[in-house]
């Protein structure tokens, strides 16, 4: 069943794994001005982004792009060279109830790029812009929640989770219920409506975290799918 968020319609599944924690694994870190950043690699922003939008139900465009210095250090014979730019994501929502077309979620990020080069300014240049791009690309997908890095502007980082932990949890209920009810495949119908077999195999953690939840309820509760 869809479910509204900030005025846009997700499918559960989506909204599960909007709403879960980062996992701690995939955060990177980066030293500057003597301090340790934690970060997301672009590579990683775009695979979530496929997973849980579709490869093909998202896009990403460059409004912006701008040579904002370019300069050449004789001491060191570097070519320096800092970009802009400015990005905007669209994901496809697909038809709402009623079978029209509902309205797709717009969001857009500024970032920034530098590059160096003792080869060639052109080399200096490629390299700021694609970091540029690939910042404000980051930058955009972030509003999305926890999975595009939102959870790493929080100091604490409370949103930020073990990973390995809530596999061996969720895998651990999981075999529990299947021993319960005699290895079937046991499809929720309460809170969700989703086959347990479809959430072993999703590996999202969102999904996970809230579905062992709810498993660890029905075996308290000692009844299936309620």
């Amino acid at each position: 069943r869809p479910v509204k968020k900030g005025g846009v319609m997700f499918n559960q599944t989506q909204q599960l794994s909007l709403e879960g924690p980062l996992d701690s694994r995939v955060v990177s870190q980066r030293q500057q001005a003597g301090l340790s950043l934690s970060y997301l690699e672009s590579w990683y922003v775009i695979k979530r982004a496929n997973e849980i939008f579709g490869y093909s139900q998202w896009s990403s465009r460059t409004l912006d792009l701008d040579c904002l210095v370019e300069e050449y250090d004789e001491a060191k014979k570097m070519h320096r060279v800092s970009y802009s730019a400015r990005c905007e994501i669209e994901v496809s929502m697909g038809l709402d109830a009623s079978g029209q077309a509902t309205k797709p979620p717009v969001r857009q990020g500024v970032g920034h790029g530098h590059g160096m080069s003792r080869h060639s300014k052109g080399e200096a240049h490629e390299s700021a812009a694609k970091e540029a791009e690939s910042d404000a690309q980051k930058r955009a997908l972030k509003s999305f929640g926890n999975q595009f890095g939102l959870a790493l502007y929080d100091k604490e980082q409370k949103q930020v989770a073990d990973g390995e932990a809530i596999e061996i949890a969720f895998a651990t209920v999981l075999q529990m219920v299947r021993d319960t009810f005699q290895g079937e495949d046991i499809v929720l119908e309460g809170k969700y409506k989703l086959s347990l077999d479809h959430v072993a195999n999703s590996g999202d953690l969102g999904i996970m975290a809230a579905i062992g939840k709810e498993l660890k309820a029905i075996m308290l509760r000692g009844e299936k799918g309620k």
